[in-house]
């Protein structure tokens, strides 16, 4: 990862991940119930989220906050509460075929 993009990751990740929505900082502000000055200092890299901005923000945008925050490089949606607890409930065997569903869904949707 270069100096540069590592001295403001989040707010770079931030602010591409919304103009991928296609949202204005106005939009995205109004969406995220949060101040439209806060989004524009998080882009510049000026201030930091809280952690209850931060929830709101990877919620608002469906994406990880690990991503938002440089954490991992791959931009992955946020997986849903209720299915990150459902996995945690299955045995070994069972999370090896979850995984063997999982493939066969993501062939089948790229044919």
């Amino acid at each position: 990862m270069s100096d540069c993009l590592s001295e403001n990751i989040f707010g770079q990740r931030l602010r591409f991940a919304r103009i991928d929505k296609g949202w204005t900082q106005e939009e995205f502000a109004q969406i995220a119930e949060i101040p439209n000055t806060s989004i524009a200092h998080f882009e510049a890299g000026s201030r930091k989220p809280s952690y209850d901005s931060l929830r709101k923000l990877a919620i608002v945008l469906d994406i990880s906050a690990d991503y938002l925050l440089g954490i991992v490089d791959e931009l992955t949606i946020a997986m849903p509460a209720r299915f990150s607890k459902k996995i945690a409930k299955i045995s070994g065997d069972d999370r090896v075929l979850l995984d063997s569903i999982i493939e066969l869904l993501i062939t089948r949707n790229k044919h």
